[in-house]
This record gives structure tokens, sequence and C-alpha cells, in this order.
């Protein structure tokens, strides 16, 4: 019963008796509301509510108890039935099951309790109140209330261009598909449309999207393969027209269905998506509207947490795609997926969710508008400078509650007095956020000032109604002050005298009998009684009504303390449904305020975030970039890897670096030994170009950048089983793409190009490759290289520089200087990086013998032998292709005239470009 699984079908045998996944069942009444609530989530895990425990049955018992690690028991169902299977999780931990469940690929059918089972005539009411899936789960548990979750939904513009997904795509056609996206924990819902299958994969990344729906014919083996393992729900394309959800409001109308978004607002963000320039507006809507029927299906009541939706194109940001996301390990590390080492990890001083969230959202859209990003390095800026300011937003914003949260539990209903409580002090905190803002000089913070809403009418009344340790459980009553309500006042007093006064009425009860043991206790069941144990039983009054006979005692009542009883419980329950009363006005008074409540969250994560980057510069010495959108400079000085430098063993420092392109050197090959550092050179030149772009200030003496489009990294060394690609087919799959879409704006990091395969094919590739990104890109590029012949490159075109990481060699070892120098390393040390390794002593000494062998004897033949090398002369005879024996040299006068030219050329003077240049000229004089 995995996700997507269908339901095995059941048989009747005989009335009340069933064959269902094997198992022959009874079928009760209880029963048969399970088969109801399965026959319409055939494909869920049904977790149906009994009491205390929500119970799993057949293969779904089996299935979350191997999920979960749970005992697996079993239910009689009496002799005509068998014993069948059974788990169950009590329903105040459910949430941590969920997780465990949809982080495994479940979705998962909650059937509820619809009534009180105390007031229940007969059999208690149950239906399916929330179907959890891998997009829709709000993760509520304490550590994980930071992180995002999104929903998405894709319409494809042209389904016949995914037949082209193993290929590069050409960014200039019209676009590939439509995407809408929403995290439910918050109501932030976004919109985009995107022209290449990259730029998909790439969103789907940077906004960490849990579950996809799609339409059935775009169902795809290779499309769900490159999708990143994102679990993908197909739907019919009628189930993304904007007619099904109108539709929906008609079955409200005339059903009286639970509450949906309203339909004016739900047209007003039709409009806005038709005004927001799109090229395809119409089918952008439909993903919006996919994502709102599949929401609704599932039970989710969307009311006035979703405030604003945002359409946005994706090249209005600094464009990431899927394979450097990871490579430059933004989100999560390479190696154990974790957020410690990442750059995420190392930038999260944040101190509430909201700011969290937010600030992972700016590392997934840096931005290129100029304006923009100066006004957050502005406000970063003052509030480095100003420390008391930066300390004291700070420990302001961490006593804050995640209103994004709190505002989507008052919309749908689900919000507890405890959270209600949470969210009042932080609008008490509200009006010192905005005095410190108000002295502020930059415009970004002085705004905030204004658009923050301190809601003193509502604060002041939670503030009055509810104590400072309200219950997060409506069960638990007593949770109002003294004073806030005249009639649960009296409710509560009748209730607390009650309990006094049973006291003294059973110190009367003793006085009056003579019995000392005597007892005035309640059972549900039967109310209040007078407790009398048996040896005492001739000192009963007559005026004593046997109630109940037990092994050791008797029960009666007295109508005197029968009629207090009514009245006491009367109390009890009037007080209960009164305070029920209260706090659901209190609900509604804070519904009234969603919009500002909203509002305050997203300005407060916006000064957590900035406040962060402020703090982060200060405690890791970061400077203020400078940028530019009408160069193309890119000049670090000083520069270093702000996670790297971090993770260094005690005692070890990190040595900065100056890149600099420009005009001189837009290309720079990078030449050094393995472990000398270049990777970590690259990589961090890139991660300050998104991190200035971001808002944040840089690991550097100094940084110049002009505005960068897109950064693109072709780095590390991976295969694609599911795909059948190899490393190198990834590595040249990756590659094609950058080729087809970087432009002179973009910066790009290209480590090792062309290893993956044999010398001379790679050597050739990598040469191609830097040439073309050069000359017909002239994008701002670092090549990392060991083919040390395309320094060459620096000869022949302008605007390609050699540089090399500085090593010391002592003795048989070096020491690496992670020092970038100008120039190009004239060798790999290969064996000594080996020796560093560990590799034993009898391998080295024979890979020095043959190297030193090679090395002087270059162009001659190599034999191998288990005693030494041995070399032998090439003779100038061709060889039989298919024979041991020599062929004779041709006599045409041209092959003499190539032997004679290729006998005198000196390979170790011709440079690659010559060298192909000799073989086109030679190669048009034989086809003639």
């Amino acid at each position: 019963m995995q996700f997507g699984e269908e339901m095995p079908e059941l048989t009747w045998i005989q009335p009340g008796l069933i064959v269902y996944q094997g198992y022959k069942a009874k079928v009760t009444p209880m029963f048969e509301q399970y088969l109801d609530a399965k026959k319409q989530n055939p494909t869920a895990l049904l977790f149906f509510r009994n009491g205390d425990f929500y119970e799993t049955f057949f293969n779904d018992a089996k299935l979350l108890s191997q999920a979960c690690d749970l005992i697996l028991t079993s239910r009689n169902k009496g002799k005509d039935g068998e014993d069948i299977p059974m788990a169950g999780v009590p329903y105040r931990t459910i949430n941590e099951y969920l997780f465990q469940l949809v982080e495994q690929g479940f979705k998962v059918a909650i059937c509820d309790q619809l009534e009180d089972p105390a007031q229940a005539v007969g059999i208690v009411k149950r239906g399916i109140t929330q179907i959890v899936t891998p997009g829709t789960l709000c993760d509520d548990r304490p550590g994980y209330d930071k992180n995002a979750r999104f929903l998405s939904a894709v319409v494809w513009h042209d389904i016949s261009r995914l037949k082209t997904v193993k290929k590069a795509e050409n960014a200039g056609e019209m676009p590939l598909c439509s995407l809408a996206s929403i995290d439910m924990s918050t109501g932030y819902c976004t919109m985009t449309e995107l022209r290449t299958l990259q730029a998909l994969q790439s969103e789907l990344l940077r906004l960490n999207v849990r579950e996809l729906l799609s339409h059935h014919t775009a169902q795809d083996e290779a499309l769900e393969n490159l999708l990143h393992g994102i679990p993908i729900t197909y739907r019919e394309r009628d189930a993304f027209a904007q007619q099904t959800v109108l539709d929906h409001w008609m079955d409200d109308e005339n059903e009286g269905n639970y509450a949906f978004m309203s339909k004016e607002k739900f047209l007003s963000f039709i409009d806005l998506i038709d005004q927001a320039h799109f090229e395809m507006p119409s089918l952008v809507s439909e993903a919006f509207c996919g994502l709102l029927v599949y929401l609704r299906e599932l039970h989710f009541p969307l009311t006035d947490n979703i405030q604003q939706i945002y359409p946005y194109r994706a090249e209005s940001y600094m464009q990431i795609d899927a394979a450097t996301f990871q490579n430059l390990e933004i989100y999560s590390t390479l190696r154990g997926n974790q957020k410690n080492g990442s750059l995420l990890g190392e930038l999260d001083d944040t101190v509430t969710g909201p700011g969290s969230r937010l600030l992972q959202n700016w590392l997934a859209y840096p931005l290129k508008d100029i304006k923009q990003i100066r006004a957050r390095h502005d406000a970063v800026e003052e509030l480095l400078g100003n420390f008391e300011c930066r300390d004291d937003l700070r420990k302001l914003l961490k006593d804050t509650a995640d209103l994004e949260r709190l505002s989507t539990k008052i919309a749908n209903d689900k919000i507890v007095p405890s959270e209600l409580v949470r969210m009042q002090k932080t609008l008490q905190i509200i009006p010192s956020i905005i005095e410190r803002c108000n002295a502020c000089q930059s415009a970004y913070l002085k705004r905030s000032a204004t658009q923050l809403n301190a809601l003193e009418k509502l604060a002041q009344t939670i503030d009055s109604a509810l104590i400072p340790t309200a219950p997060s459980n409506l069960n638990d009553t007593n949770f109002y002050k003294p004073g806030y309500d005249a009639k649960l006042d009296e409710y509560r007093e009748i209730s607390e005298n009650g309990q006094q006064w049973l006291l003294n009425y059973e110190v009367r009860q003793k006085q009056e009998t003579g019995i000392n043991s005597l007892k005035v206790k309640f059972q549900r069941n039967f109310g209040y009684f007078i407790e009398v144990t048996k040896s005492n039983l001739s000192l009963v009054p007559k005026t004593y009504v046997r109630s109940q006979t037990l092994v050791n005692c008797e029960r009666f009542y007295t109508p005197e303390l029968k009629e207090y009883e009514e009245e006491l419980l009367n109390a009890e329950t009037q007080r209960s449904t009164r305070e029920l009363e209260l706090f659901n006005e209190l609900k509604r008074l804070a519904a009234a305020q969603i919009t500002p409540l909203v509002k305050n969250a997203r300005i407060l994560a916006h000064l957590d975030v900035l406040s962060s980057l402020a703090h982060t510069a200060h405690h890791r010495n970061y400077v203020r970039p400078t940028l530019d959108d009408s160069s193309l400079a890119f000049n670090l000085k000083g520069a270093r890897h702000p996670v790297v430098e971090r993770f260094l063993p005690k005692g070890e420092r990190f040595v900065p670096n100056d890149i600099k392109l420009d005009d001189d050197g837009r290309l720079l090959i990078i030449t050094g030994p393995n472990m000398a550092g270049k990777s970590t050179i690259i990589r961090q030149a890139a991660i300050i170009a998104l991190m200035a772009q971001m808002g944040s200030f840089v690991p550097a003496e100094s940084a110049v950048i002009g505005i960068v489009d897109r950064i693109f990294s072709r780095v590390g060394a991976s295969d694609n089983l599911a795909l059948g690609q190899s490393t190198f087919m990834v590595e040249m799959t990756e590659t094609a793409n950058i080729l087809s879409n970087a432009t002179d704006k973009s910066l790009v990091i290209l480590d090792e190009i062309g290893r993956g395969t044999s010398t001379y094919d790679g050597l050739s590739l990598a040469w191609a490759i830097a040439e073309y990104l050069h000359t017909r890109i002239g994008a701002r590029a670092l090549f990392a290289t060991h083919y040390h012949e395309l320094t060459e490159l620096a000869n022949v075109l302008k605007g390609v520089r050699n540089v090399s990481i500085a090593v010391k060699e002592y003795k048989k070892d070096i020491i690496f200087l992670r020092k970038l120098v100008d120039g190009a390393a004239n060798r790999s040390y290969g064996i000594q990086v080996a020796r560093l390794a560990g590799i034993p002593n009898e391998v080295l000494e024979r890979a020095e013998q043959i190297l030193e062998t090679l090395e002087q004897n270059g162009h001659q033949e190599f034999v191998q032998t288990p005693e030494k090398p041995v070399v032998q002369q090439v003779t100038h005879q061709q060889r039989n292709l298919f024979g041991d024996e020599p062929a004779p040299v041709t006599s045409d006068p041209r092959m003499q005239e190539l032997i004679h030219e290729l006998q005198n050329l000196s390979l170790d003077a011709t440079t690659p470009i010559q060298a192909l240049n000799w073989l086109y000229k030679w190669q048009k004089k034989l086809r003639r």
C-alpha cells in the first residue's frame, strides 16, 4: 500500500463475512466504517481513530509496523473470522509517525471521530479529515520548524519536447512548462514558467519541492529519473482546469461542504496571474488551479492563509542549475546530505523559523537588480556597524513566535490556547522592534518600522483573557484569567466551591455515622457516591440509598448528594462550554487580522535575515562587496571559502587568494597538483558571487563584481545509473548544458573536464570547450585542469591567462602552499601526492622508474615488464594491421613527403593548435 498502489478487491462470502486482502473478516458496524473510508482512499495508508489511538489493519498494519518499527498485533473477529493484523499509534503523537511515513513515500489518510463518544448515540461517526502526502505534511516537531516543504504542480506546454530531455535544450524557444508551488505550513505560494527541463530541475531543487503534480500525458520514466527522486502524482488534465475549481464552490453551496478559498479571492489571484506578463498566463493559471483542486481533495481547507501569490520570472534572478546547486553544496553537503557543512549551514545564524526559511530563499534566488542588492547591503552594513542595535534586534526576534505558521493555523481553525499566547507575546514585542528600526538610517530598516503593526487591541484582548501557561490541548480547562468573563467566573466558583463542599460533606457524614473509613468519590458512569466497607455496613443510616455492590464494599448515595452532583456537574459542563465559546471568539478576532499578521511575519523574517547576515559578517570578518551592472569585472582580493575555512583542522590557517577576471584574463587556466586547492579556489569564487548578490557580505579583503546572470559548474565525478549514464556521459551532459545556456555575463567553473575518457580524447575536448567558452560565449571562467597542454591557450588567445597553485618540494615530498600564483605549473606531482595518501613504497619506487624512463624516451615505444621498463625504438616501417611482418613503405611521393616532414617535425616545440593545422594541411593533400 505504498504511495500509488491500488487496494485489492474485497469479496463477500456471506452476509456479514468478507474476504479482504487474503483474510476472512467479520463485518461489524465499526468495520463497515473502516471499509468505507478505505474505499474512498485506496492508495493511502489509513489511520482509523478509535479512542486514544489511530489503528491500522490488514496490510496497512504490516507496512506501518515495518516502517515505524512498531509491534504488530492482531484483532480477533470471532469464530467466523480470522485474526487480523493490527498496529496503532497514540493520537497525541501522530505527527511523529506521519513524518516517518511520508519520508518513506507513503501518503496517509486520517479517519477521525467526528463527534464526542460520550454524547454519541450508537456508533461514533467517523470520516476522513485529512490526507497527508510528502508535499502537504506540516511538520511541527521541535527542531524541524524552520524547514519549508513545497507541493508543486507542473503544466506542460508542449509534451513533445519532453522527448529531448537527454539533450541540451534551446532556451530561446517558448516556455516548456508552468510551475505553481505552495508551502502548506505558511501559505507561501509562487508561480513561474520555465523554458527548459534543466530550469525545471533547478526550480524544484531550489524550492525544496517534496511532491509534484503533473498530467498523465507527461508520464515518462526518463522525466521521473531526472527529477531527483521527487514523487510525482499524475492527474487528468481536467484537474488543472479553472472550471474545476469553480465547480467546487457550486458543490459547497449545494452540499454544505467545508470552507474553501473565497471565490472573490480566487478570481483576484487569476487576474494577478494574467497581469504578470507571462508568455502563456492561462497555463500558469492551470498549474495554480491544479494545486487548489488537489489540496481540496486532500481535505485541506484553504481559507485566508494564502494572502498573496507571487508570480515571478526565473530570469529575474541569478540562475543556478541543479548540478551547480549540488556541487556548491548550497543547502546540503554532497556527502551525507547534511545542512552542517553546507553554505546554508554556515550562513544560518537566524533566530526564528521564518527567518531561516527566508534565508534559504535568498540563497536560492540571488538578485540581479543592483538597487535591491545595494538596499540589502546598506541594511547589513548599518547593523554590522551598530552592534548594539543588532544585538537588541536579535534578542527581541528570538522571543517572537513563528507568525507565518500560526497564521496558517488560525486560518485553518487549528490554533490552540498556548499558541495564541505566543502570538500575543510576539505582538507585544513589535513596538520595541519598531523603535530600534526607526533609529536606523537604512531605508530598508526604516520601511520595516512603518510596515509593522503591533495590533494592540488584539494583543490586549488575548492578554486579558488567557493565562500565560495556557495549555496546548483544548480538553484542558481553566486557561482563562479570573475577571475576564462574569459567566465563566460564576461557573468556576460553583465548581471550585463544589470540591470544598464535597470535602465538608464527607467530614459531616463521618461524624454523623461514626464510620471513619467512609469516602465520597466520583466515577464517570455512576457520578458521586459514598463508599462504605462491608465491615461497617451495620452503621449505614436508612437515608442512604444503595447504588452498587462490590467485593469489599458497598456504594450509596443520598438525595442531598445527588442534588448537589447535578448542580456541580452542570456547572462544570457549562464552564467547559463557555470556555470553548470564548476561545472561538478569540479565534475569530485573530482570523480577522490574518493579513497584518502575515505581513508582520514576513517583515520580521527580513529583519532576522539582515541581522543574521550582519552577525555572521562581524564574527567571520566579511566585507561589503562592490557590485556593478555595467561591467564584467570580477576582482577578489584575499578571498576565502566561507565553509572550508571553518572546518580546517585545529591550528591550520586558511590561505586567502586573489582571483581576477577581466579583459586580460577572462578565462583562467589553473594548474597544479591534486590536493593543492584548485577545486576550493574555483568554488569559493562562485560562492562569493552568489553571496554578494543575495545581499550578504563576503569572505574577502575586497570584492568587485560585475552582476552575474548565471553560475555554472562542472566539478567532481558521478554517474547516473538510473539513466544508464557513465561518469563521462554525466560530465558531457552537464558541459553541454553550460555551453548551450551560458552568456557573457555568466560565471563558469570547470574542474578536470575530459578526465573521464582517453587522454587524447579528453585533451581535445577540454581544449575545444575552453576555446568555445572564451571565443564564442565570452563568459568569465575558471578552468582547473591537469592537462598542461591547455596552458598553450594563453599563447594563442588573448584573454586567457595561466595561474597555478604554488607548492614547495622537500626531498621526495611536497608542501602545499595553497597560494594562487601567475604562470603554469611545470609538474603534476602525482607520485608525491600518492606518497601523502599512503601508497606503499614499493609501488612508488616502481612508478618513479617508469616515469623517469617515459620522460627520457618521450616518443619511443614503452614495453612494461615486472623487472624493468624496456624501451624499443620505433622503426620507420609501417606495421601491417593484421600481421606480424612489417609492411613495405609506400612509393607514393606524397606519402614519402609526409613521412619525411613528420620525421623532421619537432613535437616538443609544436603547440596543439599548430599540430591541428599541420594535420588539416595534410588531410587536404591526401584527399586530392
